[in-house]
């Protein structure tokens, strides 16, 4: 009887051990909190594409999403903090891509820019301007502008001031930090 107690309480003490750690792997997936983006709460289609008519912050909003993205620092980075980039490149790239020909200058920053995944977003959402009235000489405009680059990225990354081809804006700069 001494024995078979023994025994039942070394099965018990396992069992114990090895459900707490099934439910603690569990709870880290389905109840670990997750960073959150007013974004998140845009409705999805079936394909997963978010409803575009509810981004609708200004574009500095955007670049700096965008640019929070490009600031992450992957080595060594939580779990939660690639979640937090990975949310930001994709509602920046969906808010930039509903700002049209006003992005513009961003995008050739971003065709510019050293990390492969800036080049990629830009490329599409430049593709996705092609239908925009006006937008090729807008583009040879910007990529003609001799004296610097279009948009530019600043030391960190950080977006700064980027000019606008002639005729876009009365200053012929945007300033990422203004809210319109």
């Amino acid at each position: 009887m001494v024995r078979e107690n023994g025994v039942i309480r070394g099965v018990v003490r396992a069992a114990k051990r090895f459900f707490g750690w099934l439910l603690e792997d569990l709870k880290d997936l389905l109840i670990a909190s997750r960073p959150v983006l007013p974004e998140d709460k845009i409705p999805v289609d079936k394909k997963g594409k978010p409803d575009l008519s509810f981004y609708t912050e200004p574009l500095g909003y955007y670049i700096d999403l965008y640019t929070a993205f490009l600031n992450t620092r992957w080595k060594g980075s939580t779990r939660e903090q690639q979640m937090l980039a990975w949310k930001q490149r994709v509602h920046g790239t969906w808010g930039l891509s509903t700002k049209g020909q006003e992005a513009l200058p961003f995008l050739i920053t971003l065709l510019r820019h050293k990390n492969p995944d800036a080049r990629e977003d830009a490329a599409f959402l430049l593709g996705e301007l092609k239908l925009e009235a006006g937008i090729a000489e807008q583009l040879l405009a910007c990529l003609q502008n001799g004296t610097r680059p279009c948009g530019q990225v600043g030391h960190h990354g950080s977006a700064r001031k980027a000019s606008l081809p002639p005729g876009n804006s009365g200053s012929g700069s945007y300033d990422s930090r203004q809210r319109n």
